[in-house]
């Protein structure tokens, strides 16, 4: 089925939601929100079918999802696709078939799977040519070729059927030598496709232009073929004609026809046109780069590689790192050839002419470019001191940290970056998530990691662990917040299983006491995190766990989530009703805030294996609402898929006066297509989401899990930590140059901070060590870590930090909102929130960084 057979992971994600889904209610749901809700349930449940291959069923199944919902273009196209094609041919319908593939393209009209059922649909009732006309588009939106067989069957039906009409002969031909190219760029291995690219010449060999598919497919065939000379020709052709617009990709072909002809120079210009035309092509970066180096020209070099990295860091592109650094490894090798070359220029006499004295300037240019080149690299590490002390021939060597600034600023470009230094801990502490708090009331930040483990702060940042302090192994992780109203800090830790979520009252100086059945908030589903917030009003916390998917195959069987009213004495009803019809999910994440400025709390919930993230709206005395689609943060949604979220963090990035919102995804190159990745979506006037274009300068990176939004260089506006998990994924430094530019834009400053860490999950911010700054406790690696901020070089940062009090319900003000305004500077907002990330929790502490902010200050507190 088109949407659905041409990936494993859709499939499978797809078919375990099915299993998942409620049963057909006798009355169909009253909400547009309920309604769609229930026809994606029954297309999950269509789909099922189909693989299981119960025609009916899944013709019924996803009639029922039109039924429930006339929009919905995954049911519209997988129930055409099945009366195409169901080897019960009683159930076939081509006539049928076309009306909803017709539906299904007119509401997403650049799917091309839906283009392709069209087409088929088409061919079945004899209009073979408009068949191959709307199947040419698929090739064309497709970037995995798989129409071409399509194509070329169609294509030929219409050219049998169109004797005597010269010009649909054409046409038709044209298509079918179009259907062959894109079989052949599909074939492998490569000598698989010879064959086919000699079949499309033969229909195309004679083509004089206007026909602009058949000058381009025969410049692609003879390039392909290695026919470099008529290529050549053929490609300027093709461009001449404008060819370049149907195909981009012909000014590659142009670069590498003229590069084995030895004309490297037209070729570099070829490579810029291509370029021109695909910006995030990191490929064709690292070739224009390689092109330039070979024809000596190192500077040409740099000013490639300036213009990739830059590119290739915010057009989302696969393994960006990796590419960052492959790129930085071509302009170190160009510098390397330079400084050979500087070298034989040295004269061996008079110490200091003006001729050596300028070689040598260019050797430790060449030098320092080198090792800003391998800057992604761990080498760097190593090789930074040897290198500079070289260049200071004997000079006292800088500190590494110094040195990194000084790359920074005078090779990276990057000023005032804040500056971190991991701060060792005994006999290495194992972490997945984290928790901050001060649960023993003396004044400094306790560290709590997988709801099992207390680190306790001796001051000053300097931690033990307490053995004795009631946790019990066995958690995954958990959350602080005064459940019982007595002034300190409890704990609720979630896990599932066999180990269960427990209640951990505090009874003072950080000694827990384990609270039977969780003081009623235990089940035995697999949970992921949690929140806490009083959501109904009444002055007590409540709380939500977000509960994943059941272990062993399939993969993607959700389970629903759990709401708990709490009573105020460290008890906990269950009050999930109010979450209405909610599917099954596999959530990994929970965020509280206040996001509508209403005055009670809402709820973010980020969602695993394709599915949507949930927004859920407080109505009022905690009667919750979703909104997630409404608003535009549900996702971006591919034939169904949305994509792999896994931790949310809340802060007003842009300093607007409202709440935005960063939701880190998990998104792997192979399935680009249809996964939708990190994203920063940024709140408008009308309450709805904006996806900053860009991801706001963010780059792609594969696995990102748990963003943490803080002040790190403490100018007035929120900056971002981006754990990535995976063996050797580096997480990062995200800075927010608001404060500096006036635009929401991050720079990756993570090297230059000393913030690199590898294999991240959880992490949570607050001041560890008692300087007035943000420190950051991360799991890496499956241990805890601690970056202890030094603050950024040259500067004096200054901050504002309030602990509220609360006189009614908790004694923290959890859900508060805090707005600190100054003389000619826009009002900073930061809110108290227990859970964030994927089940982490920063200090809960509010923190206004001031930077050149001058008083007098108002601070307006809006309590929940």
């Amino acid at each position: 089925m088109r949407g659905v057979s041409c990936c494993w992971v859709l499939t499978c994600a797809a078919a375990t939601a099915a299993a998942a889904a409620p049963e057909e209610s006798a009355t169909p749901p009253a909400s547009e929100a309920d309604r769609r809700a229930a026809s994606e349930a029954a297309t999950q449940a269509g789909v099922h079918a189909y693989r299981a291959k119960r025609w009916a069923q899944a013709v019924a199944a996803h009639g029922r999802a039109i039924a429930l919902w006339p929009e919905n273009a995954r049911s519209l196209n997988d129930l055409a696709w099945i009366l195409l094609t169901a080897p019960d041919e009683g159930l076939r319908d081509p006539r049928r078939a076309l009306e909803l593939a017709r539906r299904a393209v007119a509401i997403e009209p650049r799917a091309h799977a839906y283009l392709d059922t069209l087409a088929t649909a088409w061919d079945r009732i004899g209009r073979s040519r408009k068949a191959a006309r709307l199947e040419f588009e698929a090739t064309r939106l497709d970037p995995q070729d798989v129409y071409g067989e399509h194509l070329v069957r169609f294509a030929q039906r219409a050219r049998s059927g169109a004797a005597g009409n010269g010009r649909a002969v054409a046409e038709a031909t044209g298509l079918e030598a179009w259907g062959w190219r894109v079989r052949a760029c599909a074939a492998t291995p490569p000598r698989a496709a010879r064959p086919l690219w000699e079949r499309a010449l033969s229909l195309v060999a004679h083509v004089e232009g206007g026909d602009l598919r058949a000058l381009a497919v025969r410049g692609e065939a003879l390039a392909a073929l290695g026919r470099w000379a008529e290529a050549e020709v053929a490609l300027g052709e093709a461009v001449a004609h404008g060819a370049d617009r149907l195909v981009p990709a012909l000014w590659v072909h142009r670069a590498q026809a003229l590069e084995a002809l030895g004309h490297r120079t037209e070729a570099a210009a070829a490579l810029e046109e291509a370029l021109a035309r695909r910006p995030s092509a990191h490929d064709l970066w690292h070739r224009l780069a390689e092109t330039w180096r070979a024809l000596e020209r190192p500077e040409r070099v740099a000013d490639a590689v300036s213009r990739g990295v830059a590119a290739v860091s915010s057009a989302s592109p696969l393994w960006a790192t990796r590419v960052r650094a492959r790129l930085h490894r071509v302009a170190a090798r160009a510098f390397a050839d330079a400084l050979a070359r500087a070298r034989t220029g040295l004269p061996p006499e008079a110490p200091d002419p003006p001729a050596a004295a300028a070689a040598r300037r260019g050797w430790r240019d060449a030098l320092v470019r080198s090792v800003a080149a391998r800057s992604e690299n761990d080498a760097a590490d190593r090789r930074i001191a040897e290198l500079d002390a070289r260049l200071r021939n004997g000079a006292p060597q800088p500190s590494r940290a110094d040195l990194r600034a000084r790359l920074g600023r005078e090779v990276l470009g990057v000023e005032e970056a804040p500056r971190f230094r991991a701060e060792p801990l005994p006999g290495g502490v194992r972490a997945r998530r984290v928790a901050l708090g001060d649960v023993d009331d003396d004044g400094d930040l306790d560290i709590v990691t997988d709801g099992s483990r207390l680190l306790r702060n001796d001051g000053g940042g300097r931690f033990r662990l307490d053995e004795d302090s009631g946790l019990r192994p066995g958690s995954q992780g958990g959350v602080l917040g005064d459940v019982d109203r007595d002034g300190d800090l409890d704990l609720f830790a979630f896990g599932g299983g066999r180990a269960g979520d427990r209640l951990y009252l505090n009874q003072g100086g950080g000694r827990f006491r384990d609270v039977a059945g969780a003081g009623g908030a235990r089940d035995a589903l697999p949970s992921q995190a949690a929140a806490l917030g009083d959501l109904n009003g009444d002055g007590a916390l409540d709380l939500y766990v977000a509960n994943y998917e059941r272990p062993g195959p399939p993969l993607g069987r959700g389970t629903r989530d759990r709401l708990y009213f709490g009573d105020g004495r460290g008890g906990f009803r269950d009050a999930s009703t109010r979450l209405g019809s909610a599917a099954a999910l596999c959530a990994r994440g929970a965020s509280m805030a206040d996001v509508d400025g209403d005055g009670d709390l809402d709820l973010f919930v980020p969602t695993y294996r394709l599915q949507r993230d949930l927004l859920w709206i407080n109505e009022g005395s905690g009667k919750l609402r979703e909104e997630g689609r409404e608003r535009g943060v549900a996702g971006r949604a591919t034939r169904g898929a949305y994509g792999h979220g896994i931790g949310a963090a809340w802060g007003d990035l842009d300093r607007d006066g409202d709440l935005d919102l960063v939701v880190a995804r998990l998104a792997h190159p192979r399935f680009i297509e249809f996964s939708d990745t990190t994203a920063v979506y940024l709140q408008q006037a009308d309450g709805r989401f904006r996806r900053a274009s860009g991801r706001a300068g963010i780059a792609f990176e594969e696995t990102h899990a748990n963003p943490t939004l803080f002040d790190a260089d403490d100018d007035g506006d929120l900056d971002l930590f981006l754990t990535s998990t995976y063996p050797g994924r580096p997480s990062s430094l995200w800075r927010n140059l608001l404060c500096e530019t006036g635009t929401l834009r991050f720079e990756d400053v993570t090297w230059v901070a000393s913030a690199r860490l590898y294999d991240g999950w959880g992490a949570a911010a607050g001041d560890l060590d008692g300087d007035g700054d943000l420190d950051l406790a991360v799991s890496a690696g499956g241990r805890l870590r601690l970056l202890m901020n030094r603050g950024a070089e040259g500067t004096n940062p200054r901050s504002l930090r309030v602990r509220l009090r609360g006189t009614r319900g908790d004694a923290w003000g959890v859900g508060a909102t805090a707005i600190l305004r100054s003389p000619g500077a826009p009002p900073l907002l930061e809110a108290v929130r227990l859970g964030e990330g994927t089940g982490c929790q920063s200090e809960p502490v509010l923190h206004f960084g001031l930077g050149q902010r001058r008083g007098p200050f108002s601070l307006e507190v809006r309590w929940p």
